[in-house]
């Protein structure tokens, strides 16, 4: 999957569902911004704003590297499980 969405609302979670089914994503920073890139691994790739030709470059090389056939890591789905999601939720409410 291609995001590049770099300003506007609801882009990451587009990108945590890709993920969560095992697709690899190339996305804008700030398109990921809040996301914890180091719990994706190699399914998540960042390319600068706006830098077409890094998508392109980018593209390539997912394709001749075959990273698009590495699993999502099971770091990421210990962070973005329900049950994880729902705890952090739950302790933001009740510090308020």
């Amino acid at each position: 999957m291609v995001s590049p969405v770099c300003e506007g609302a609801g882009s990451s979670l587009k990108i945590i569902e890709s993920l969560s089914v095992g697709t690899t994503v190339i996305s804008a920073r700030s398109g990921a911004e809040g996301i914890y890139v180091e719990h994706c691994g190699s399914k998540l790739m960042l390319v600068d704003d706006r830098s077409w030709g890094q998508y392109v470059s980018t593209i390539n090389i997912v394709r001749n590297k075959d990273l698009h056939l590495d699993p999502t890591p099971d770091e990421f789905y210990k962070t973005y499980s329900e049950k994880r999601v729902m705890e952090t939720v739950l302790t933001a409410i009740n510090t308020i």
